[in-house]
């Protein structure tokens, strides 16, 4: 069960709790995963030509925020979508969040995935 990350969790206590200062980074990255990414981001998709891609939200309201546009992954390995995850950089970086897909998606080479504005929803309760 994705969830978010240790360090996230980390810096949202520090600012809530102990008034230190934190700013989010600047772009996030969108990450799609076989397999539950946990709190490290383990098992995101290889091959084909996949790359995380940007992904910018909405303002959040009542605990809850949306993607506030399309993402596009292009040119996929086959393999089954489950979980996708927040980045901090487009390779390598700092994994912030993850969460499971409501229907995973079974792709074949060279297929795409496609998100529509408001269909990625963060949430904190």
């Amino acid at each position: 069960m994705a969830g978010i990350s240790v360090a996230s969790s980390n810096n949202l206590l520090a600012a809530l709790l102990t008034a230190t200062a934190y700013t989010g980074p600047a772009t996030l990255y969108l990450s799609l995963h076989t397999n539950d990414p946990g709190v490290t981001g383990a098992n995101e998709l290889t091959g084909g030509s996949y790359a995380r891609q940007t992904i910018a939200f909405n303002i959040p309201v009542s605990q809850v925020t949306n993607n506030s546009g399309p993402v596009a992954f292009l040119s996929l390995p086959a393999a089954s979508v489950a979980y996708v995850g927040l980045w901090t950089a487009s390779t390598g970086g700092s994994f912030l969040w993850g969460g499971q897909l409501t229907v995973s998606v079974t792709t074949v080479s060279g297929s795409s995935i496609q998100f529509t504005t408001n269909s990625i929803t963060a949430k904190i309760s």
